[in-house]
């Protein structure tokens, strides 16, 4: 079994030549993604991108709830140890983060 890795970029620019056999596997693997939970308007998995600030990962789900606090914002990080800190919009999100909107305080 012969195993053949290359990007996307490398195939659509010409860079490689691919032909595929039939019988052959093409394995694609899935994109980074990040958590946004807490006071949004829709939480979820997202889509994350190189160089994503927290205040773009905030709007993926629609944004702040009614109850959300821009102040009130952690990020979780498993980078081989578990660590939430708090953060501001500003700050970049690595692939697998979770961001947590907490509620405003009344």
């Amino acid at each position: 079994m012969e195993v053949t890795t290359t990007s996307l970029d490398d195939i659509l620019t010409g860079w490689v030549m691919l032909t595929l056999h039939d019988g052959d596997t093409v394995n694609i693997p899935g994109a980074p993604t990040i958590f946004v939970t807490g006071q949004v308007s829709s939480p979820g998995r997202f889509v994350w991108e190189e160089g994503m600030t927290v205040e773009q990962a905030i709007a993926l789900p629609g944004g702040y709830t009614n109850r959300g606090s821009d102040r009130g914002i952690v990020r979780r990080r498993v980078d081989g140890e578990l660590t939430t800190i708090d953060v501001t919009e500003a700050d970049v999100v690595e692939p697998n983060d979770t961001v947590r909107i907490r509620p405003r305080q009344l």
